[in-house]
């Protein structure tokens, strides 16, 4: 991640190197950061919010720059290429944060990214499709995101598949959701 991580998040992400989500205390994250359980405290509620905070920045800095900016190519396909690379170039993070035993909380980084895209661009693109009706517009985000989701997923299970073959699958699934509203919106 691009950013400084504070001796907490350090802490955090060794420890999930190690064990899963479930098994690791307040206690050992401040004692690998050498900090006091109320230290910890003073910057986050609980281990779910340090969680999240991390999740959010990986999707902010990794994902968010090659989907849904203007700055990246137009193509579909080259896009989901760019994170495939992005999430090759970080994979220990990538597989920490997304570790099945993890809290399932990217949906809605990924849907709150989306709604913020949505507000600054009209009819941009193949993420930023505006329906007149607010459900219709919900239901598809919700779909995209998803679909975002199980793909990262799908790369972190495939990380001996051909990139190009990956890829491939990839935009089938999402050429197959576009397609849908093509067709019904």
């Amino acid at each position: 991640m691009p950013h400084k991580l504070t001796p907490i998040h350090q802490a955090f992400f060794n420890l999930l190197k190690k064990k899963k989500y479930s098994e690791i205390s307040i206690a050992e994250i401040a004692a690998y950061a050498h900090i006091g359980r109320r230290t910890f405290y003073l910057h986050y509620e609980n281990k779910l919010q340090l969680y999240d905070e991390l999740l959010g920045d990986f999707i902010e800095y990794h994902i968010n720059p090659f989907i849904f900016s203007d700055t990246a190519e137009n193509n579909l396909r080259d896009k989901l290429r760019i994170v495939i690379q992005e999430i090759d170039k970080f994979m220990d993070v990538a597989l920490c944060l997304f570790d099945p035993d993890c809290p399932k909380t990217a949906d809605s980084h990924l849907m709150t990214l989306l709604d913020e895209q949505q507000k600054k661009h009209e009819n941009e693109g193949f993420f930023l499709r505006r329906f007149e009706n607010p459900k219709t517009q919900r239901h598809y985000n919700h779909l995209i995101c998803e679909n975002l989701i199980s793909n990262i997923y799908f790369i972190l299970e495939n990380r001996d598949m051909d990139r190009e073959a990956l890829l491939d699958e990839m935009c089938k699934a999402l050429d197959t959701i576009s397609q849908y509203y093509r067709i019904s919106a």
